[in-house]
């Protein structure tokens, strides 16, 4: 929760140093015996930004993977949300 609150700027520039950042966490988690996945905790999280299934969607149009066509009730992803989502994805290797 603090993350999402008091932390959110930390984190988002956190996330938008990803190419720093993201082999940095992998090396820490090797260390540390935990899982590489948990890498995509942001990825995650970005998902759950929306009402289910915005950005999964969005994400999925992003990749390519289906038109971004929405019907009613679904509405746009925010687009301050869906440019830190496209920023977490790039940084995962997710988008090009």
């Amino acid at each position: 929760h603090q993350y999402s609150t008091r932390l959110r700027r930390s984190v988002s520039y956190m996330l938008g140093a990803g190419n720093f950042y993201v082999p940095i966490f992998e090396e820490a988690l090797d260390y540390y015996g935990l899982p590489v996945e948990l890498k995509y905790l942001p990825f995650i999280k970005a998902l759950f930004s929306e009402t289910s299934p915005i950005p999964c969607k969005a994400a999925m149009a992003m990749m390519g993977k289906c038109e971004d066509e929405l019907r009613l009730p679904l509405i746009p992803m925010q687009s301050a949300n869906r440019e830190k989502m496209a920023g977490i994805m790039r940084e995962l290797g997710l988008l090009k």
